[in-house]
Formats: C-alpha cells, sequence, structure tokens
C-alpha cells in the first residue's frame, strides 16, 4: 500500500470495530489526531517499511527473527524491546495535563473550537486565519 492511514492499516489486520477503539484511542492519546486521517508512513515509519519490504508485518518479524539466528550461527533468537525502537511517554496525569498547563498560562488567549483556516509566517510572529478573523502570536 501507498500512504494509507493509520486506521486503515490497522482495520485490515484487527477489523474496523477493534481499529475505532483500541488504535484510535491510542493515535489520540500519543498523536492528538485522528486515525482516520493520519499517515501510517508518516507516524510510524518502520511499521510502513517493514509491510512494505515483506509483505506484511508478521513476515518482517520472521525475517527479523531467522537473520539474526543466520547471524549468530543458528539457536534461539535472544530477547529484545518489545517495539521497533521508540519510547512511548507522555505527562504525569495523561495528555490532558499539557493542555491544562498551557490554558491556565495563557489564559483569555486560548480559543477552544476555533477552526484554523491557514498559518502563516509574518516575521517574528506567526498569524492563524480564522473565520473571525487572523490571530497573531
Amino acid at each position: 500500500p501507498g500512504d494509507e492511514t493509520v486506521f486503515n492499516f490497522a482495520a485490515r489486520r484487527i477489523g474496523p470495530e477493534a481499529a475505532a477503539v483500541l488504535v484510535d484511542a491510542m493515535v489520540t492519546g500519543v498523536f492528538a489526531g485522528d486515525s482516520t486521517v493520519l499517515s501510517l508512513r508518516s507516524a510510524f515509519p518502520k511499521m510502513h517499511a517493514m509491510e512494505s519490504a515483506h509483505g506484511g508485518l508478521v513476515r518482517a518479524m520472521l525475517a527479523k527473527m531467522w537473520r539474526r539466528m543466520r547471524s549468530r550461527g543458528g539457536g534461539a533468537p535472544s530477547g529484545g524491546p518489545a517495539g521497533p525502537g521508540g519510547v512511548l511517554s507522555s505527562f504525569e496525569g495523561g495528555f490532558a495535563t499539557l493542555i491544562e498547563k498551557l490554558s491556565a498560562a495563557l489564559g483569555d488567549k486560548v480559543r477552544t473550537s476555533t477552526p484554523v483556516l491557514g498559518l502563516a509566517r509574518r516575521g517574528g510572529l506567526f498569524e492563524l486565519a480564522t473565520p473571525a478573523g487572523p490571530i497573531r502570536a
């Protein structure tokens, strides 16, 4: 597959219901994004590369295990990290902690439920285009 969404990638493997509950929650927590829009290639480049090179994640893992066994002259594969090398971390209390702290620091400058139509750099500031007019920061 080309540039597939994280949701579609997961739905092909575990079904749309499980993808909606499990994967979408993880993507929302990690990226604060929407799994039906977020690109697998951008968010999980190693996973995309593994599937592209081997035609599936299980095949990729088996190929990796086989290479390790051959490089060591046979024998059982040794243990290693559970994931593709990334470190998953968050704020104490979850991602909402960041939002709460930013809101407290910015006070009435925070505008919720405001669509952003565009973003441009103007001099040393950024300008957000909104339906109510530009916001400069």
